[in-house]
């Protein structure tokens, strides 16, 4: 199963990191790439000590994230959802 899931922040490090123990290949979609170390595959902002499996991916790239995802998880600041969801929305919508 692949999951796209929008957002970077702990929550969807910690989600992304349960459903990659599942071997399910999961991405997650951040906006700024600097936050994560995709060679040692570390998310450098809330957890810069921990290796996350390979089967974790990071991208800000939401199109292709959303390309043959089998469910995506929203894990945005509240005040963010409408506008992340709006985006995905259109994205879906072709």
């Amino acid at each position: 199963m692949k999951i796209a899931v929008i957002g970077s922040g702990a929550w969807a490090t910690a989600l992304a990191h349960v459903f990659s123990t599942n071997s399910h290949q999961v991405v997650l979609v951040g906006r700024d790439e600097k936050s994560y170390d995709s060679v040692r595959n570390v998310n450098l902002k809330y957890f810069p000590d921990f290796v996350l499996s390979p089967f974790v991916s990071f991208s800000t790239k939401l199109d292709s994230s959303l390309r043959d995802a089998d469910a995506i998880l929203f894990c945005v600041p509240s005040k963010a959802y409408r506008e992340n969801a709006r985006e995905v929305a259109l994205l879906l919508d072709h």
